[in-house]
């Protein structure tokens, strides 16, 4: 089955919650399709600027949370001073994520047995599985052999 157009999926999710589809909405959702994975809202509010957009910094600051709701975006993990990363997931294989402490590496990675355990563990407790996010932190070898001397 194709990936449905994540501008359509989220006028449609705009739609179902009595809100206004805009052309500044559109854009945002845009830009994040250009994003790396793993983004600060700053960094959309960065890359529509330099494009001329008219959408505001309130305008994506206001939108991004929506899009969470749509399913297009994931919340990542709290930055020093407490902003979020984000994650543009449409259309994107499920995955899970290592996290350097000290660096900030993120490495992506698929585990069928991680899967399963997730499954069974909601299954023992009567629960039906929807989704989850996992975040595993660490320190990653670099940043070790670092802290041994080794760098």
């Amino acid at each position: 089955m194709a990936t449905r157009d994540p501008i359509r999926m989220f006028r449609d999710y705009l739609r179902r919650k009595g809100l206004r589809c805009t052309a500044e909405r559109d854009e945002i959702v845009q830009a994040l399709q250009r994003t790396s994975h793993h983004f600060r809202v700053e960094d959309v509010v960065a890359d529509l600027a330099a494009r001329g957009s008219s959408a505001s910094r309130a305008t994506v600051y206001r939108t991004v949370p929506l899009l969470v709701e749509a399913g297009l975006l994931c919340v990542g993990d709290a930055l020093p001073g407490g902003e979020f990363t984000y994650e543009f997931v449409h259309g994107r294989d499920h995955h899970d994520h290592l996290c350097c402490l000290r660096c900030h590496e993120r490495i992506e990675f698929a585990e069928r047995g991680i899967e399963l355990l997730q499954i069974d563990v909601a299954r023992h407790h009567g629960y039906r599985l929807v989704g989850h996010h996992l975040d595993l932190f660490g320190i990653c070898p670099k940043c070790q052999a670092l802290e041994q001397g080794g760098g």
